[in-house]
């Protein structure tokens, strides 16, 4: 999907902030950092094989120290995440995850969609923990990566 030139991204506050989901339950929404690692490592455990299958085509339960390095602490500026925690456990365990990851050369070169050659390109993945789905929290995320993702100049998701 292109971002509409010259259209602003979905308005959002700033990073973190709080959501109510429509089931009445509320998440804490922010960018990931290296101190959620062993966070991220109990998401992708408890996650049905179903969603593991949907989020890394695989049934993946185990992240490497290498992946959760990646996916906490990459150094390319359009790899970025953000994760919803839930707000009513007393450990704020990941209910949710929203990633952008650069898209690899070529990728992005469809003339059909509407951006301009050589733009910014990133792909997405969005991954609910299976208690949480359902409730709106795939599109709050979703919402928050694209915005992030305009405020950093990406043109093509």
């Amino acid at each position: 999907m292109s971002l509409p030139e010259g259209e602003p991204a979905p308005a959002t506050t700033p990073l973190p902030k709080t959501v109510r989901l429509c089931d009445g339950r509320s998440c804490l929404i922010r960018l990931i950092s290296p101190a959620d690692a062993d966070r991220l490592q109990r998401f992708v455990r408890g996650l049905s094989e179903d969603s593991a299958h949907q989020r890394f085509f695989a049934a993946v339960h185990q992240l490497s120290p290498a992946q959760l390095q990646r996916f906490t602490a990459s150094s390319d500026p359009m790899d970025f995440a953000v994760i919803a925690l839930a707000r009513d456990s007393a450990d704020t365990p990941i209910a949710g995850t929203a990633r952008c990851l650069r898209a690899s050369a070529g990728s992005h070169s469809d003339p059909s969609s509407g951006a301009a050659f050589g733009a910014v390109a990133v792909e997405f993945a969005v991954t609910i923990a299976d208690a949480w789905q359902g409730a709106g929290l795939g599109r709050l995320l979703l919402t928050e990566l694209i915005a992030l993702a305009s405020q950093l100049g990406v043109g093509v998701i």
